[in-house]
């Protein structure tokens, strides 16, 4: 395949080819292949040098350092996305970006000692016949979307964009191609605390007590609701609906045609905080300790529930937020993510608890199809749990603050953090 001069190099230590089309067969050309060596130039300098097919020329890739006095790069393999695996005798497995070499993720080998190879499964969700949920890690730090001066509150992705709201009072969008910031929709006055699409529409609440609609398609302010007397903290469109949760302890429902307030719900005693949907049902949750469950055939409450009355709670915890996913309700609860299970009345009936963070929980995502559950806290980091036990199965850490907001598109799970800084994460499920 080639030949190449070790001048200055004290050995090769790995050697992997990487074929250029996944598709052809072990047997292809070499002139569609890609050998890369890993060459130890020091006790702890390494680099990559790659060769594409037999008629090119040995490229110098990337230089990294290991620590430690022994670590050597023993083996390396590929994925398909050009992401490289390199495997240390220094007990952990790194996984480097083949343009940058940079490490984006470590896991301790299990038992000790020294490993020296190392193979990515075509499908790594099979392996072992374990579930998903078990298996999307590594996970790979990607992207840093920096220009909010305080908290991002909410993130959504229109047809390829994210759109970010801010307690900066301002509302951007950005390239998730290479994280430039693309533009900034105004109009708000006070910090924007939520943030939700319906089609082409932008729906944000803010602490100016208004609630705007962006066409996106134009990037306008089309629309402006007034009527809460204190910042609005979440949306929810429900049909020709949409409900708004404010910190003056209301929910407002609005009809979509005529832009006017139908109704006020009252009753929490405190901020209400979330609003989610069963049914012919709405649930809403409140700093005063409670989840409401709300008839909207009467708009009437029909239930009171202390947050506390879960059998995994603790009983001075507030909820932050709520979501509900076929028939079980997940509320953020201080630190921790409560489940209940909704039963015919409706009844919700405790179920599991997903503890791990060690402080507040701000959002919870729920990914059926992956069996998976995404949640966001003040400790600074995003974990992932096991949808049907609540186990937790990883942390992902890289902020500096707390989290306030997850976006999930595709392989793609997004998080706003308090400093004003977003981060992009490769799910590699």
């Amino acid at each position: 395949f080639g030949t190449m001069s070790l001048s200055n190099i004290i050995e090769v230590t790995a050697i992997s080819f990487e074929l250029k089309d996944f598709g052809v067969d072990a047997g292809a050309s070499a002139s569609t292949q890609t050998c890369t060596l890993v060459l130890k130039v020091t006790d702890q300098e390494f680099c990559t040098s790659k060769k594409q097919g037999l008629e090119g020329t040995w490229n110098e890739v990337f230089k990294f350092t290991c620590d430690g006095d022994s670590t050597q790069i023993l083996s390396l393999s590929f994925r398909r996305n050009g992401v490289q695996l390199g495997e240390t005798a220094s007990l952990s497995l790194s996984l480097n970006a083949s343009s940058e070499g940079k490490v984006v993720h470590e896991c301790p080998v299990p038992g000790g000692g020294f490993t020296v190879g190392v193979c990515i499964a075509p499908n790594t969700s099979a392996m072992n016949g374990q579930s998903t949920a078990q298996n999307e890690e590594p996970v790979v730090f990607c992207d840093s979307f920096e220009g909010h001066e305080a908290c991002v509150s909410g993130l959504v992705m229109y047809n390829g964009t994210l759109f970010s709201a801010g307690m900066d009072e301002h509302i951007y969008s950005w390239s998730p191609k290479d994280g430039s910031r693309l533009q900034s929709l105004e109009g708000h006055t006070d910090a924007v605390h939520c943030a939700m699409l319906h089609g082409d529409i932008l729906i944000t609440g803010s602490d100016d007590k208004t609630i705007r609609f962006w066409d996106l398609r134009t990037s306008e302010c089309i629309h402006v609701l007034r009527g809460h007397s204190d910042g609005v903290n979440a949306v929810a469109v429900r049909g020709k609906q949409l409900f708004s949760a404010s910190d003056d302890t209301t929910v407002k429902i609005w009809d979509l045609e005529t832009f006017e307030e139908t109704h006020s719900l009252q009753g929490h005693l405190d901020w209400a905080s979330g609003i989610a949907f069963w049914r012919e049902f709405m649930i809403s949750c409140s700093d005063d300790g409670t989840l409401r469950v709300w008839d909207l055939e009467s708009y009437e409450c029909k239930e009171v529930i202390p947050v506390a009355s879960h059998d995994l709670a603790d009983e001075a915890d507030t909820p932050h937020y709520l979501t509900v996913d076929g028939d079980n309700l997940y509320v953020a609860v201080g630190p921790h993510i409560l489940v209940w299970a909704i039963k015919e009345g409706p009844e919700l009936v405790p179920t599991i608890a997903c503890k791990d963070h060690t402080d507040d929980v701000r959002m919870v995502i729920v990914n059926a199809p992956a069996g998976s559950i995404y949640s966001c806290a003040d400790d600074g980091t995003v974990k992932v749990w096991a949808k049907e036990t609540g186990q937790h199965v990883n942390t992902f850490e890289g902020h500096t603050d707390e989290v306030f907001c997850l976006c999930l598109s595709g392989n793609n799970l997004y998080s706003g953090a308090q400093g004003g800084q977003i981060l992009r994460w490769q799910l590699m499920a």
